[in-house]
């Protein structure tokens, strides 16, 4: 994909000069608060509607804001929204947290409304490249009744694309560069548009402190200093003639880990992902109150990884590892699906929608191979399976059929949402998920929410068909797994006027037959994935925006839960359950509970200022096994600050700056298991500050 972006970027610049400036986009930095609260969104029920009235709890981020907020990439911005946490996992993977639930496959990420999560092992890729996104809708709840899998503690959907034609680069710290080119090109009967770049960094790299150096987990061979470099290339590209509609995403990214796969620093490690689709949809209008919308779309993944899992010049029984020891992992992915979807407009009050869906899942290939032999640590030369491991999940492949229907019913002060969808799985069963919603805004600027709905994970392939474990060392997959199910109530009041909006959020949710890694002896020994449990969340979540002048914007929310675990009644896990009611403690704190974002914004005719803060309370270790008591935790609250400016040269041209997490370090949990202590008492230390200044023309 390296030499098409490059290719397409020259034949992009070319495109430019024929582009027309009608029909451009509003300047990003004239709407008023009014015409912010006016954008309609589509994520809630698949159809355009105002946030206030849509049947879910819902956060969006225009071009506008992301423009005046600054950063590198979807996690600088998705950080202001209320009730989500983000941190740098130990393999180098951002970790996304909605009311306190963060696991990979537990919130579903789309890109112009196509899931874009890895189904092998449920992982989104969060950090998406900044320049390329034009509008971000967030749903803080569950999404399944509309959307199946993975849309259980959120969605979150990315739009890419606008009707701009621009050049723009960027310079930072870290040896960091940027370049993308956007296209908007309007035919006569047609509209193309088109997003393609790279960018390229060391990483905000940082080196461990001294509780992990002098920690008994560290060695003098253990290099301290994390390597997350990043080399990505990116394309969208969507075309447009009448009701038919064909759209391409890709992005192939090659990276470093943050501290590495064993939770050491292996500085060697190097892992690549690609991932595609490719999808064309037909609105065709039966009639005056009927829509019938097929939708086609292919999509692959390619990943491949070189993992040191054992620093040079370690010995381990008595062998010693000159150049480390290293693991090679690869394996690819496709799905060809189908979707018919019929909007039937009953009345200006009734409007109905029905949809059926067709997915075939495969894993096409999968290869594991080691220069080394597990079993007695026996270095060897060259790549091969040398503890003749099986791998199940080499060619396998998932159906999956979905039915779901929709009804919106608007009287006037009060709106109402029924939905259901049911999904059947070719390899483990089926689930059900229904959604009411009762809105009623008795004026204008008074509105109020009752929301329920319920959501299911499935089991991935890795968990139900990973059986790499060698001796007594890695995890096994479980093929009995059952789906991850969620129940989840909201309430939620806004009042908003012309120079203010106040939102207030109550939920409670549980989440039944919690699937996850069941380690009781840690530090990597023999474990399993399983159906282990319960999880009861409640919380709140305040937010406004203040329009104190027609230049000057504050915004600032708050948000807080408690989350509790029971193990499931099970004999394997009586134990536990014991241990909990004698001397544990089922709250979990590995996540900061409380947390808060505020920023204000000042525009002139010229220029504007965007500065904020991001505010996470403490953490420490779970404890609800006698060895995750032992593994003791503590990270402590951090506050951090970010400031972005922009200055408005011409009419095309702008220049900006902008620095991120400035302030305290940030600290997270490595893992919620019985190794969170493994990195030392103060936990996984996050990326620090990092700067870039950028250059747009607008042709």
């Amino acid at each position: 994909m390296r030499n098409t972006v490059l290719i397409l970027l020259m034949l992009g610049f070319n495109l430019s000069l024929m582009a027309k400036e009608a029909g451009m986009e509003q300047d990003i930095f004239s709407m008023s608060l009014e015409q912010l609260l006016s954008i309609k969104i589509t994520t809630a029920s698949k159809s355009p509607q105002k946030a206030s009235t849509a049947p879910s709890v819902v956060s969006i981020f225009t071009r506008q804001d992301i423009e005046m907020m600054g950063g590198n990439s979807l996690i600088d911005i998705i950080k202001y929204a209320p009730g989500i946490e983000t941190s740098m996992s130990p393999n180098g993977n951002w970790r996304v947290s909605i009311r306190g639930i963060r696991k990979d496959g537990i919130i579903l990420l789309l890109v112009d409304g196509h899931p874009f999560n890895d189904f092998y092992d449920g992982q989104a890729q969060f950090d998406l490249p900044l320049s390329i996104i034009q509008k971000v809708e967030i749903i803080r709840g569950p999404g399944s009744a509309l959307y199946g899998t993975n849309a259980v503690a959120g969605v979150i959907n990315v739009f890419t694309n606008g009707e701009q034609s621009y050049l723009r680069a960027a310079v930072g710290n870290n040896d960091s560069y940027q370049a993308n080119f956007s296209l908007f090109h309007e035919f006569e009967s047609a509209k193309l548009s088109m997003n393609v770049g790279s960018q390229s960094t060391d990483g905000a790299n940082v080196t461990e402190g001294d509780d992990f150096v002098n920690s008994a987990n560290a060695n003098a061979n253990f290099p301290t200093r994390t390597n997350r470099f990043v080399e990505e290339y990116y394309l969208s590209a969507k075309y447009n003639q009448g009701d038919l509609d064909l759209s391409f995403f890709g992005l192939d990214k090659k990276r470093g880990p943050w501290v590495g796969p064993s939770l050491i620093f292996g500085p060697k490690t190097v892992i690549n992902k690609s991932q595609y689709f490719l999808k064309g949809r037909y609105a065709y209008q039966a009639g005056e109150k009927i829509t019938i919308v097929p939708n086609f779309y292919f999509e692959t993944t390619h990943f491949d990884s070189l993992n040191q899992d054992i620093v040079s010049g370690r010995v381990l029984h008595n062998n010693l590892f000159t150049n480390g020891g290293f693991t090679k992992d690869s394996y690819q992915t496709s799905n060809f699906g189908q979707e018919l979807s019929v909007d039937y407009q009953f009345s200006d009050q009734v409007k109905f929608l029905f949809g059926v869906s067709h997915d075939n899942l495969k894993l096409t290939d999968y290869d594991l191979s080691r220069d080394y032999q597990v079993i007695g640590f026996v270095p060897q030369q060259g790549f091969a399976n040398y503890d003749q491991l099986v791998f199940e999940q080499k060619n396998q492949s998932r159906e999956v059929i979905a039915l779901y229907m929709q009804s919106e019913i608007n009287w006037e002060k009060v709106f109402l949402t029924l939905g259901v969808r049911y999904d059947d799985y070719s390899d483990f069963g089926s689930s059900m998920n229904p959604r009411l919603a009762f809105i009623f805004k008795p004026t204008e600027r008074w509105t109020g929410k009752l929301l329920f709905g319920s959501a299911f994970r499935a089991p991935t392939f890795r968990e139900l068909y990973d059986n790499t474990r060698i001796g007594v060392r890695g995890f096994s997959g479980n093929t009995e797994l059952k789906p991850e199910e969620n129940q989840t109530l909201e309430f939620s009041f806004e009042y908003q006027n012309d120079s203010y909006v106040l939102r207030a959020n109550l939920f409670d949710l549980e989440s039944e037959n919690v699937i996850d890694l069941f380690d009781p002896n840690g530090s990597g020994q023999r474990g399993s994935i399983e159906n282990l449990g319960t999880l009861s969340t409640t919380g709140f979540e305040l937010e406004g925006v203040f329009q104190l002048s027609e230049s000057f914007r504050l915004f600032a929310n708050y948000s807080s839960y408690r989350m509790a675990f029971n193990w499931r009644d099970d004999p394997t896990f009586s134990p536990f359950r014991q241990y909990i009611v004698e001397q544990g403690d089922n709250q979990l704190f590995n996540q900061p509970r409380t947390r808060a974002n505020a920023g204000a914004s000042w525009k002139r005719p010229n220029w504007t200022v965007f500065i904020s803060a991001n505010y996470g309370g403490r953490a420490s270790h779970n404890n609800t096994t006698p060895l995750e008591g032992l593994r003791e935790l503590l990270v402590d609250e951090y506050l951090q600050f970010n400031l972005n400016w922009q200055y408005i040269i011409s009419s095309k041209m702008t220049i900006g700056f902008f620095v991120n997490n400035l302030g305290e370090s940030k600290n997270s949990d490595p893992v919620a298991s019985s190794d969170s202590d493994i990195l030392g008492l103060d936990g996984l230390l996050q990326p620090e500050e990092n700067f870039q200044v950028n250059f747009r023309y607008k042709f």
